[in-house]
């Protein structure tokens, strides 16, 4: 665990599998903005994990084919990063 710029980072051999944002005020309506935990996952292939969220009806964004992250949401609407591993 690291203190990195205003967040708490939490790494497993380099990569990073939580990070709690500081956010804005407690209070605010829109969840994305309170401080919350952001969770990551490496995966060995972030396209996979991708089309899986989407057949279990969830989502996923991703910045264009090949992406090395992505974010999916499960159907209730938790939301969590993947990230393809990196060789070490």
């Amino acid at each position: 665990m690291r203190y990195e710029d205003n967040d708490v980072v939490l790494r497993s051999r380099g990569d990073v599998v939580a990070r709690i944002l500081s956010g804005a005020v407690e209070a605010a309506p829109d969840p994305t903005i309170r401080p919350h935990w952001q969770i990551h996952f490496t995966v060995d292939d972030v396209e996979a994990a991708a089309r899986a969220a989407r057949a279990h009806g969830g989502t996923a964004h991703q910045q264009g084919l090949g992406s090395t992250e992505a974010i999916l949401t499960e159907p209730d609407g938790a939301r969590f990063f993947v990230a393809a591993r990196r060789e070490v």
